[in-house]
């Protein structure tokens, strides 16, 4: 399971991060021949190979053997995680995840272009959805609004996180006026105003 720096996947169960925030790799093994140690080796997809983990204990003797290890991609892209788990009789298992890292303007449009698909049936939300549709892409009616992408494209995060805090009141607004659950949204724009505030440092 690779765990984002919410502590947990985003969207629907996808692996969806942004580049300079922390993503945790966790894994439970057992190894059910004799007893004997492993090892293990995590290639991050973007040349980068661990081989020593902030946490590892193996599963001799019928343990459940834990692997534990936090990275941070540098650059948006699809990445595919491999763990390879070795013992000491030659048995290997090798597991794979993918990983997508998006940038910040991209993260933003995928929850702008979602929430545009859910105005038309969103009923007693759809003015807090499209208010919040608004501060992500800076358009009411025609009119520019300077909503966050428009900060982005500006050279102003400050600003742009301002506006996405926006989009999380209207957010949270629309989910007290009808129950959608739209908390995978909240968690990308939170967590792409955690990105732009660690690039700021």
């Amino acid at each position: 399971e690779v765990v984002g720096a919410l502590g947990q996947p985003l969207l629907g169960g996808l692996n969806v991060s942004l580049p300079g925030l922390p993503l945790t790799l966790s894994a439970q093994f057992t190894d059910p021949g004799r007893a004997d140690h492993q090892s293990a080796l995590v290639g991050w997809g973007d040349g980068w190979i661990d081989a020593n983990f902030d946490v590892f204990s193996d599963a001799f003797g019928g343990a459940l053997g834990v692997l534990q290890q936090v990275h941070v991609y540098a650059a948006p892209a699809d990445y595919t995680v491999q763990l390879e788990l070795v013992d000491d009789d030659g048995g290997a298992t090798l597991a794979t995840v993918g990983v997508e890292v998006l940038s910040a303007e991209d993260a933003l449009w995928r929850v702008a272009d979602a929430l545009a698909a859910q105005i038309a049936t969103a009923g007693p939300a759809a003015p807090h959805l499209q208010a919040a549709w608004a501060h992500l892409v800076g358009q009411a009616g025609g009119q520019a609004i300077n909503g966050a992408l428009d900060k982005l494209a500006a050279g102003k995060p400050g600003v742009a996180i301002t506006h996405m805090i926006l989009a999380l009141e209207a957010i949270a607004a629309a989910q007290a006026a009808s129950g959608i659950d739209l908390s995978a949204h909240a968690d990308l724009i939170g967590l792409t105003a955690e990105h732009l505030a660690r690039a700021a440092l």
